[in-house]
């Protein structure tokens, strides 16, 4: 059933008070989304490319590429770092990027796994790694966002938040500049829009807690939840609120947006999906147990797909928010789901990595790695490169 959110416009004090009283969802529309001006993101240009640049792949974080995986894959090579490795991984050409807790951010040969270069930061990298151009983008634990030249490894501008930085940067461009702009959530409580050229902030927007996820881009807007138990939904051209809503708890992970609608779960185990355009919430389904959600789901043109700490897969149909099916694994997954063509890729806490059918769930094969699977596996060129809470990163492929 769908279920009206209340709006709170400007003076209107008399509704604020009544939603009050009633303890009804907080609602606050400030500009009207058909007023939103155009931008161009750069997600329709890299989601049906071969490359990985950004946390789930586009800038909309919805997860779905074309093609499909040869199976079986094999493991084509292995490469440790000194620390825990929470983050995921980008592809970009023959390169791939990490970040891990020893302080370092990685290149790698796609082809051999060999390290190309390595750069020293602050602290321990524990977002996922964001490309744009010829820069490699990452922040930091100390609150650090680094830009580093993609061939060197040398820095070309850092920018200091006021906090940790959990989540990846995104990226777009406005409809009139070149320039690409990054948006950068932290523990300071803003989401930052910074110069991706420069470093130099554009606009801040500021929340009430932590913001650990990566803000997904669609529309002229992003939208993005935190540790206030809110969604915020903000114009990226200007860093004014288009809309709030309640999200019922913490936000811990980052959400997708497809065709206007933004799916997130929160900690209490509920997976919404928000109208952006008229207002509403459309659904809410939750994990077996309410165990809470940290993934960002996967959404294709029919079906919604998350994990959660009920150690299950849940595939959900996209219009009624009804469960299709789920897959078990043995431990909770905290691992993003990647849908590739009629498969679905993700990692668990019980050491694995799975794949299973679109259609019905069935697991299709598996890869045992022995340690705990939390970041977003990345597909790209007919791989998977996934890390682990061991410091290694895993690449897997066709064995010819």
């Amino acid at each position: 059933m769908k279920r009206k959110l209340h709006i709170v416009v400007g003076i209107h004090v008399v509704l604020g008070l009544t939603l009050i009283a009633l303890g009804l969802i907080r609602y606050r529309q400030t500009i009207p989304v058909s007023e939103i001006p155009s931008v161009e993101t750069i997600a329709p240009l890299d989601s049906k490319g071969p490359d990985w640049p950004v946390f789930h792949g586009a800038s909309d974080l919805t997860g779905v590429i074309e093609g499909s995986l040869d199976l079986p894959l094999s493991l084509l090579w292995q490469f440790k770092t000194q620390g825990d490795l929470l983050g995921s991984a980008a592809v970009v050409g023959q390169r791939v990027f990490v970040g891990s807790s020893d302080k370092k951010l990685y290149a790698l040969d796609l082809t051999s796994g060999d390290l190309i270069w390595s750069l020293d930061t602050d602290g321990a990298l524990e977002a996922s790694v964001t490309v744009v151009g010829d820069q490699v983008v990452v922040g930091s634990r100390r609150g650090t966002v680094y830009a580093v030249d993609i061939n060197s490894g040398q820095v070309n501008w850092s920018y200091e938040t006021g906090g940790q930085i959990a989540g990846a940067a995104n990226r777009f461009f406005l409809e009139t500049s070149n320039i690409p702009h990054l948006l950068v959530g932290s523990y300071d409580s803003r989401l930052y829009c910074l110069n991706g050229q420069t470093g130099e902030p554009v606009w801040s927007y500021e929340t009430e807690s932590y913001v650990n996820g990566t803000a997904a881009i669609a529309h002229g807007l992003c939208a993005f939840g935190g540790c206030d138990a809110t969604v915020h939904v903000v114009n990226i051209a200007d860093g004014n609120a288009v809309q709030t809503a309640d999200a019922g708890a913490y936000v811990a992970g980052s959400g997708a947006i497809k065709d206007g609608i933004f799916y997130a779960g929160n900690y209490d185990g509920a997976l919404m999906a928000f109208d952006l355009g008229n207002s509403e919430l459309l659904w809410t389904t939750h994990s077996d147990g309410n165990e809470p959600i940290l993934t960002c789901p996967a959404v294709t043109d029919d079906r919604v797909l998350f994990g959660a700490r009920d150690s299950q897969l849940h595939c959900l149909n996209r219009q009624s928010g009804q469960r299709l099916w789920a897959f078990k694994a043995l431990d909770a997954i905290d691992s993003s789901p990647v849908v590739v063509g009629q498969q679905v890729v993700f990692g668990s806490d019980d050491g694995r990595l799975y794949m299973v059918s679109l259609d019905e769930g069935r697991q299709l094969w598996s890869f045992e790695v022995g340690a705990t699977i939390t970041a977003t596996p990345a597909v790209a060129k007919g791989r998977v490169i996934f890390c682990s809470t061991d410091g290694v990163v895993t690449c897997l492929g066709p064995s010819s």
